[in-house]
């Protein structure tokens, strides 16, 4: 959309590499294995890669830049994935999770809630770096307007100082 003009500014979760998009680090973020309260895995705490090998697992779709980060960190280092569905929304999978349909892999960002409230649990993986960055993208060429500087203010005024997504302080969801 940004190389057909249709757009003036993408906030993405990853790295474009094109000469005719500018690509600027914005925040800092995580990916984290989850699952529901009742899982084996929510006692435990944590996991080794021949217990995540033998979990079903609800996905982002391939081509996602969550699933992306998925592959190359998580499921390389596994013998297998057992892939029980593959879910293009973020609340979508995180309800399949806590419907106890398997585990999943999401931004801390979108889990925070869902933490708070006890209906999702974090899995410790110590054996993966599931860091990431998310950026600002604009077309190179393109005259930044003022609805897009007032737009990315604010992002800053949002994002205050903070440099990752953990530190964002958002409003209290009941």
């Amino acid at each position: 959309s940004l190389l057909a003009f249709d757009c003036d500014l993408g906030l993405i979760e990853g790295e474009v590499s094109h000469p005719d998009l500018h690509c600027e680090p914005w925040l800092e973020d995580e990916l984290l294995v989850f699952c529901a309260p009742g899982h084996p895995l929510a006692a435990a705490g944590r996991a080794d890669n021949a217990t995540l090998a033998a979990q079903d697992w609800i996905l982002r779709e391939p081509g996602s830049g969550t699933r992306e980060q998925f592959e190359r960190q998580v499921a390389r280092q596994l013998p297998r994935v057992q892939t029980r569905l593959e879910l293009e929304h973020t609340e979508a999978i995180k309800r399949a999770v806590e419907s106890g349909l398997g585990i999943g892999c999401l931004s801390r960002l979108a889990l925070r809630e869902a933490f708070r409230r006890g209906s999702l649990f974090e899995v410790a993986t110590p054996d993966f770096d599931l860091r990431r960055r998310f950026h600002i993208v604009r077309h190179a060429r393109r005259h930044e307007s003022s609805a897009v500087q007032a737009f990315r203010q604010m992002c800053d005024a949002v994002c205050g100082a903070a440099e990752r997504t953990s530190e964002l302080a958002l409003p209290f969801i009941p």
